[in-house]
C-alpha cells in the first residue's frame, strides 16, 4: 500500500473522529449569553475548570478555561459571537491529544525493548516528569492559574482518582510489554463497552446515550479490533491485564465527572496533582514490591536514551493532559469511543513510520470504526 493511500485513511480516520465528537461538543455547550452572564455574575474567570456534566447546560456548571479565559474563550468576539465554532476548537484538540499519544507510545515501546527500566520503571518516570511539567507550567512559567486542593474530601477523591489511572498505565504498559501493540489495541478496543456498562451502573441515566446511539459503539469496537489483528496470537496475562486496564479507563471517566460535579477545579491543576500523586504510588509500589517480593528495582537507561525518556515523559504529560481536557468537553461514553478511534489512528501512524503490509482486513476494521464513528455522531 502506498504512503498516499495510508495517509488518507488517517485523515479520514481523524474527520471522522472529529465527527464523532461533534455531537457531545454542542451538547456541552452552554448558551453564550449564559456563559457571559455567569463570568459577570462570579467574576472569577481567572478560576478555571475542565469538568462539566455533560447533560446540564445550566449556567451554575463552570465552564473550561485556561489563564483567565475559556478554551471557547478564544473562538469568542467582544459580542459574544462565536468566531470559530466549539467542535472545531475541540477538534484540533482532539488531533493534538492523537499526536501526542502516537509519540508517547513509540518512544515506551522503545524504551522498553531497550534498557532495564521496566514496566514501573517506565510508568513512575512517566508520572514524575508529567508532574515537573506541570509544576513548571503551573508555578514556574504561570501560564495557568493554580487552582489547590480545597479540603480532605478532594483530597481522597483525587487520591482514589489518581490510583486508578496509574493503575491504568501500568497495566497498559504492561500489557506493550508482553504483547505485540496490534493485540494491545484488539484488547484496548473493548474499552468504550466497559466504559457504558459501568456509567449504566454508577452514572444517572441523563449521561448515557440513546439505545440506538450505543448500538454505534459495536461496529466501532469490531473495526478497531479488525484493524489492529496481526500476527501474534495473545496471552492469558495479556488479556487479563488488558481487562484491568479497561475497567482503570472507564472508571477514569466516572470519576472524572463525579468529581467536576463536586469540586470547582481545572484541568491543569488538577492534572498536575494526579501526576504527583500518581508518581508517589508508583514509587511506593516499587518500593513495597522489592521490598515484600524481591522484585528488581528500575534501572536507569544509559546517558544516550535519556533524551528518549524526556521525549517519552513530556509525550505523555501532553497526551494524557489533552485527554483530560477533551474529557471535560464530551461524555464519558463520548470520550471512551474517541479513544477507540485513537487506536486505529495509532497504528496507520505506526504503518506510515514504519511501513508494512495492510491486509484486507486491517483495511476493513479501519473504514468499519470509521463507519462506526461517523454514525455514533449522527445519531
Amino acid at each position: 500500500m502506498t504512503l498516499l493511500v495510508r495517509l488518507a485513511l488517517f485523515g479520514c480516520l481523524i474527520s471522522c473522529s472529529v465527527t464523532t465528537s461533534t455531537d457531545a461538543f454542542t451538547q456541552l455547550q452552554p448558551k453564550v449569553g449564559e456563559r457571559l452572564a455567569l463570568s459577570r455574575k462570579s467574576q472569577s474567570r481567572s478560576i478555571p475548570t475542565a469538568f462539566r456534566h455533560s447533560s446540564n447546560k445550566s449556567p451554575s456548571h463552570p465552564i473550561n478555561q485556561i489563564s483567565g479565559g475559556s478554551i471557547d474563550a478564544v473562538s469568542e468576539g467582544s459580542e459574544g459571537k462565536a468566531l470559530v465554532p466549539s467542535w472545531a476548537v475541540t477538534g484540533f484538540l482532539v488531533m493534538l491529544w492523537y499526536a501526542a499519544s502516537i509519540v508517547c507510545n513509540q518512544t515506551s515501546k522503545v524504551l522498553l525493548s531497550t534498557s532495564n527500566l521496566g514496566v514501573q520503571g517506565l510508568t513512575f518516570a512517566q508520572f514524575f516528569i508529567s508532574a515537573m511539567v506541570g509544576a513548571i507550567n503551573l508555578f514556574v512559567l504561570r501560564i495557568t492559574k493554580y487552582a489547590p486542593v480545597v479540603s480532605s474530601a478532594q483530597w481522597r477523591d483525587t487520591t482514589v482518582l489518581a490510583g486508578t489511572i496509574t493503575a491504568g498505565f501500568g497495566t497498559l504498559n504492561a500489557c506493550m510489554s508482553a504483547m505485540h501493540v496490534s493485540l494491545v489495541m484488539v484488547l484496548r478496543a473493548a474499552e468504550p463497552a466497559v466504559t457504558l456498562l459501568l456509567a449504566a451502573l454508577l452514572l444517572p441515566k441523563s449521561e448515557l446515550p440513546p439505545p440506538l446511539k450505543a448500538c454505534m459503539l459495536l461496529p466501532v469496537i469490531a473495526g478497531a479490533a479488525l484493524s489492529s489483528l496481526g500476527a501474534h496470537a495473545p496471552t492469558s496475562l495479556g488479556i487479563a491485564l488488558a481487562l484491568i486496564c479497561n475497567v482503570c479507563f472507564g472508571m477514569r471517566g466516572i470519576l472524572s465527572k463525579r468529581m467536576g460535579a463536586s469540586y470547582k477545579t481545572d484541568a491543569f491543576s488538577e492534572f498536575f496533582h494526579l501526576c504527583l500523586l500518581g508518581a508517589g504510588l508508583q514509587g511506593a509500589f516499587i518500593g513495597v514490591s522489592s521490598l515484600a517480593l524481591g522484585t528488581a528495582l528500575p534501572v536507569m537507561p544509559p546517558v544516550s536514551s535519556l533524551s528518549t525518556l524526556l521525549l517519552s515523559g513530556v509525550s505523555f504529560f501532553a497526551y494524557v493532559q489533552l485527554s483530560w481536557v477533551c474529557l471535560g468537553r464530551m461524555s464519558a461514553v463520548s470520550h471512551s469511543l474517541t479513544n477507540s478511534l485513537r487506536r486505529p489512528a495509532t497504528i496507520l501512524a505506526a504503518l506510515v513510520y514504519a511501513p508494512m503490509k495492510l491486509s484486507s482486513t486491517n483495511i476493513a476494521g479501519i473504514v468499519l470504526a470509521c463507519l462506526g464513528g461517523l454514525l455514533y455522531g449522527i445519531f
